[in-house]
Order: structure tokens, then sequence, then C-alpha cells
């Protein structure tokens, strides 16, 4: 039988390999580093049967990652019922641990359905960039009371491993729709450029100027422009490419 010293030793070796795994991956798959998150928590916090990250989404959860033997409707009952830890983490609450999910009456009608999903004990963190909650991870036991000041430290990490991530795809996002933005912007500017015979600052300056005439954005002026030769609004003539 294992000591308490060997148990602690197992779940550091499983947790710095959780870590190293991630890590090995993080460059080339930024996505996927998630479902490495989950996993990783999974394999490396004792008594852990799942782990879900959720992102907030107005006043709802959105899973984008989860692994092991995830409760059904984890986080679907807690969107239903517009109660659950989870819900509160994500909204900004700190590290929550909640050592039996089918007692606890903060959230009554949750606790009423949490045992028939096999979520007793539950260890949630929140996805904090700085002062924001972006979301959270919540890791589920089918034991009462089964987290300890360790287990609480390794949530933490791992929630800061995901917010990262989150953080990272949305930055990845805007990234690109910035990139086809400027594409399309300059894509219009040269069709006005040609036709006119002027140049970029007067080009640009036309589209701005037709952007707060229609108070349209400048992207939606320059897109119609490209994709129909027509400069929106009245008094301004249709170019024939």
């Amino acid at each position: 039988m294992l000591s308490s010293d060997d148990t602690r030793s197992k779940t550091a070796v499983g947790f710095a390999e959780a870590i190293e795994a991630m890590a090995s991956r993080f460059r080339n798959n930024l996505e996927q580093v998630l479902t490495e998150v989950a996993e990783g928590a999974v394999r490396a916090v004792p008594g852990v049967i799942a782990a879900i990250i959720s992102e907030r989404d107005g006043d709802r959860l959105t899973t984008v990652a989860q692994a092991g033997q995830v409760p059904a409707g984890f986080v679907k009952t807690q969107n239903d019922l517009a109660q659950g830890p989870t819900l509160d983490v994500a909204d900004g609450s700190a590290l929550l641990v909640v050592p039996d999910a089918t007692s606890d009456d903060r959230w009554p009608e949750f606790a009423a359905r949490a045992g028939a999903m096999g979520a007793r004990g539950l260890l949630i963190a929140p996805l904090a960039l700085g002062t924001r909650t972006v979301g959270a991870l919540s890791l589920v036991s089918t034991d009462i009371d089964p987290f300890d000041d360790e287990s609480e430290d390794m949530a933490v990490i791992f929630a800061a491993h995901a917010a990262i991530t989150v953080a990272g795809v949305h930055r990845e996002n805007h990234l690109n729709l910035a990139v086809n933005s400027r594409d399309v912007i300059g894509q219009a500017k040269g069709i006005i450029m040609e036709r006119f015979s002027t140049d970029d600052t007067v080009a640009f300056a036309l589209l701005a100027q037709i952007s707060r005439e229609l108070n349209r954005k400048l992207i939606q002026v320059a897109h119609h422009l490209c994709l129909t030769g027509e400069l929106l609004g009245t008094g301004h003539p249709r170019i024939t490419r």
C-alpha cells in the first residue's frame, strides 16, 4: 500500500509528465493544447474522473475541451438551470472546492441532478487573464471531498495553461480577421487608385468618408466595392473594372 508521501511523489511525477506533454505540442497546434490540459488534469490530479474546460459566452457556458468520463449533461444542466458551480466560477468567482455537489444548497436544483450524473466532489478553477475571467476548468470526482491543497494548486496551474491557450486562440482569430480586413481594404484602395488615377491617401480617405456618411464599417464598404465595383452611397460613381 502506498504511503501518503509515495502518493504525493507519484502525483508530482504525473503532473510533470502532463506539463511536458502539453509543452511539446504547444508550438504545433494551439487549440489542441486545450485538450492536452484536460487530459493532463485527469492524469495528474488524484480522484479526478473528468475535466471540462468551459468558456463563458454571455450568460452561458460553452465546452471547448474535455477529457475522461465526463458526466452527461454537466455543462448543459447548469446552462438550462442558470445555476451551478462552473457558472459561478466562470462569472468571476475564485477557486471553488465543492466537497459534495449532491448536498450543496448553493445550487439546489443542480444538486438534485448531480447524483444522477455521478458528480460528487468538484474542484473548479477560473480561467483568469489578469482581472478578467474567460471561463473555468471543472475537475469532477465520484468521491466525496477528494481534493487536498496539492490538488488545488494543480488545478490553478492547469487552469492558467487553459486561460493562456484560450486567449491565444482568440488572438490568432483576431489577427486572421485583421489580416483579411487589411487585404480587402487594400484591394478596394487599389481599385479606386487605378480608376481615378489617385494615390493611396486619397483612396483611403474616400472609403473612410463613405463609411462615416453611411455609418457602416470601413471593411463593409471595401468589401462591397471589391465584389460589385460599386461605391456605396449616392453621388459616388460606379467603378467599371
